[in-house]
């Protein structure tokens, strides 16, 4: 996809198959359901004060769902108290790491993009191995010397191929020979900002 990208295995370990989790979330971000922006709705120290307040009153004897039905700002799971039942990959990295590489009965607060969740191991069910991996990725561009090199190459090829024959002629002897491909754009207008084959390009056009 126009990247050059490198991958590497950090480490390997069991994992179960799927894991229910509940969580309440004290979300510092959303997404406003007008223009489908994402907007700051509380600041992160606001929201970890809270999701630790969350933890305190919970493990003091509160009702986990009570205080989800009042607090979290999840809508996918609010009303269910919080409950995800879900397979390794499909959560937030955040929340598949704590939900999958915890035992049942793990507690805690997680930060994640969307917030902070305080979150809960309900049960876990299978064994697979599960694979913790690093890429590197990098857009591939053209480099200022091939830039430079393409550019005197198609300077000094049309200075030589001022009518059809010359340019064919041209291309047999000097340039076919260096790799390059004749190839046949239809329709180029003065004002076209694309060529067949070639895709955006004005200033070769220009």
């Amino acid at each position: 996809g126009g990247n050059y990208s490198m991958a590497k295995l950090i480490g390997a370990r069991t994992i179960p198959d799927s894991v229910k989790v509940r969580h309440i979330l004290i979300a510092t971000k959303q997404q406003d359901p007008q223009t489908g922006q994402t907007v700051t709705v509380k600041d992160d120290a606001t929201a970890k004060a809270i999701a630790d307040s969350v933890q305190r009153v919970i493990a003091a004897g509160q009702n986990f769902d009570s205080v989800c039905a009042k607090v979290s700002e999840d809508p996918g799971s609010k009303d269910k108290g919080g409950v995800y039942e879900t397979g390794s990959g499909q959560m937030v990295p955040e929340f598949n790491d704590f939900m999958f590489t915890n035992g049942v009965g793990a507690k805690g607060v997680v930060k994640t993009d969307f917030g902070y969740h305080y979150m809960e191991v309900m049960s876990q069910k299978g064994s697979a191995t599960g694979y913790k991996i690093a890429y590197i990725s990098e857009p591939i561009v053209t480099s200022d010397e091939t830039e430079r090199k393409a550019s005197n190459d198609a300077s000094q090829f049309a200075g030589a191929s001022r009518d059809e024959k010359a340019f064919n002629d041209n291309f047999e002897k000097n340039w076919k020979p260096k790799g390059y491909v004749k190839g046949f754009g239809p329709n180029i207008l003065p004002t076209a900002f694309d060529v067949m084959g070639v895709g955006s390009s004005r200033s070769f056009v220009k």
